[in-house]
């Protein structure tokens, strides 16, 4: 048994270690068949790899010929390009050489021909320099006279001038209309017709001449330069011809008493000042109301202001429907230069202050507008601060009216608005008070205008082509006075204005701005910090029936006025804008 069990053992041993042999065996032989298979691959592998590389080496090769070839190609175009363009340059050389050639030969024979005038010249420079400094001299000398004293010297000693240099200005202006003909010809006609000349210089610099001129009304109409020397070019002074007022024609507007001169300025203390554009498209200008004697900002004249249509760019009449008084003169202008019109005020301010030792923290400019686009070139906006401080400077009681300041470039029912002015004298207490009224014109339908109840712009329709066929514009009545109102009763006032408004024909279109302003200089609130009361009077309640009557009246006046005082002008379009007067 035993014997048997270790039979089986050893059979059991054996077989396990020939199973193992031959496993070991097995696996050897296919571990070495997978060696043999791996390095097969990779020799296939690195065959293709070595092929591929060939291959793209190839590629590369023939991408840079390819490449090379194409920058060659491109390289010579380049050049032959810069070649041809050289050539032409060249070509162009050679011509721009032949004509400065051609040039410089004409140069020398011209000089050569100015060899001989150049001494005359020499001679006629050193004659003109000489008279010159002689008349600029005597000039300085009569600067300081008086508007009249130096208005008569002048006129006296250019007489002979004047008659040469009229009869060479209008046969230049003849000449000229024969050049332009047609349409030319007849704008230019009708322009000279509002002008006689007056006067001709021969310098343009000299301040102090020129200062004499504009203080007579008189502007440079035209400028040559003749090359006679610096600052010496040859001036044509012009003076426009005004027109009269209504009452010129045999019309009398309401019943009531006028002042001496029939204008605001017979309010005392009240003048009225101009600056005026007259160059090309640029009709326009500037006119002042200084409301009172002495400093406006240190009396502050009680105010107040009415819109009977708000459709305007006014600045100013929000602190004064607020506070109920004026810090500055009444500034009127085009509507796009309001801002430069406050600018202007705020400059003659702050300049009043300072001389007064005042420190200005602020001040409400006040300033009214119209838009006269029609014949002024409104977008150019040419007006600036110191044309507003000449217009003040310049503010007297006896002012233009008509196409003058604010008024220059105005329509007014279909014809040449601008501005217009009228006073009442109202008598009460046994004392004479006046009352004002100043107008910017710029409104109404042709067939609408009526003059003292006579429907006359019917008539006017069927002699003029461009007559007004829709109510537009707008415009700004100043109505000032010396009797002694409260603002409330100012606005009262001012609201009985619109009357004489209505009275020469408008209705007030959606498009027009009707704006008041009114101020009286007989009550006022004084700059001062002072804790004090102010004393005041007030006109009687029950007796402003009168002012309301007389108010109404001098604004009808005053548009009727503002007509007729205006010359006819051609607007932006070539249009002649006529006077009333031409219809009366």
């Amino acid at each position: 048994m035993l014997q048997v069990i270790i039979a089986v053992i050893l059979t059991c041993i054996i077989t396990a270690i020939l199973t193992a042999a031959i496993t070991i065996s097995y696996r050897k032989k296919v571990a070495e068949a997978k060696v043999g298979s791996a390095e097969e691959k990779a020799r296939e592998i690195i065959d293709e790899a070595v092929k591929n590389a060939e291959t793209k080496k190839r590629e590369s090769s023939l991408e840079i010929k390819e490449e090379s070839i194409r920058a060659k190609n491109e390289l010579d175009k380049e050049i032959k390009e810069r070649r041809a363009e050289i050539q032409r340059n060249e070509r162009r050389i050679e011509q721009k050489e032949a004509n400065i050639d051609r040039k410089l030969e004409a140069v020398e024979k011209r000089e050569a021909g100015f060899a001989a005038k150049e001494e005359e010249i020499n001679r006629e420079k050193e004659e003109v320099a000489r008279l010159h400094e002689e008349r600029v001299q005597e000039l300085e000398r009569i600067s300081g006279l008086t508007s009249e004293q130096a208005k008569e010297y002048l006129l006296k000693t250019i007489e002979d001038d004047v008659k040469i240099d009229t009869a060479k200005l209008i046969k230049e202006m003849e000449s000229k209309a024969k050049e332009e003909a047609g349409k030319k010809a007849k704008e230019y006609v009708e322009e000279s017709s509002r002008y006689t000349v007056m006067a001709l210089r021969t310098w343009s610099t000299n301040k102090a001449q020129l200062h004499l001129m504009e203080k007579m009304d008189f502007h440079c109409e035209t400028r040559l330069k003749n090359d006679r020397g610096e600052g010496i070019d040859t001036l044509y002074f012009v003076k426009e011809i005004t027109g009269k007022g209504i009452r010129a024609y045999g019309y009398t507007i309401g019943n009531g008493k006028c002042g001496i001169r029939n204008t605001i300025t017979d309010v005392p203390g009240v003048k009225v000042g101009h600056y005026t554009v007259r160059k090309g498209k640029n009709q326009t200008g500037v006119t002042v109301i200084i409301p009172c004697d002495g400093f406006v900002y240190e009396r502050k004249p009680l105010a107040a202001v009415y819109a009977l249509n708000g459709f305007g760019k006014t600045q100013g009449t929000v602190q004064i429907e607020e506070l109920g008084v004026l810090e500055t003169p009444i500034a009127l202008t085009n509507t796009l230069n309001v801002g430069k019109a406050a600018d202007g005020l705020v400059t003659f301010t702050e300049k009043e202050c300072r001389k007064n030792g005042k420190e200005l923290v602020s001040v409400n400019p006040v300033v009214g507008e119209t838009n006269d686009s029609r014949i002024n070139q409104i977008t150019e906006r040419v007006i600036e601060a110191e044309d507003v401080l000449f217009a003040i400077e310049h503010a007297e009681k006896n002012f233009k009216q008509g196409a003058v300041g604010a008024g220059r470039g105005t329509v007014c029912f279909g014809l040449k608005g601008g501005i217009g002015s009228a006073s009442r004298i109202l008598t009460f207490g046994g004392k004479e008070y006046t009352i004002g009224v100043l107008v910017q014109s710029n409104f109404g339908k042709t067939q609408d205008l009526t003059v003292a109840g006579v429907p006359v712009g019917r008539q006017i329709c069927t002699k003029i082509q461009n007559s007004a066929k829709e109510d537009k514009g707008s415009i700004m009545v100043i109505v000032g006075t010396d009797l002694p109102l409260g603002e409330r009763q100012l606005k009262r006032v001012l609201k009985r204005a619109a009357v004489g408004l209505i009275r020469t024909g408008s209705f007030m279109g959606h498009g027009s701005g009707d704006v008041f302003i009114g101020f009286t200089n007989a009550n006022g609130i004084p700059d001062t910090k002072e804790e004090q009361f102010h004393m005041m009077k007030y006109f009687p309640e029950n007796q402003l029936d009168k002012v309301f009557r007389l108010v109404a009246e001098a604004v009808e006046e005053s548009i009727l006025n503002s007509l007729t005082c205006a010359k006819a002008m051609p607007g932006r379009d070539g249009e002649i804008y006529h006077s009333l007067s031409e219809f009366l």
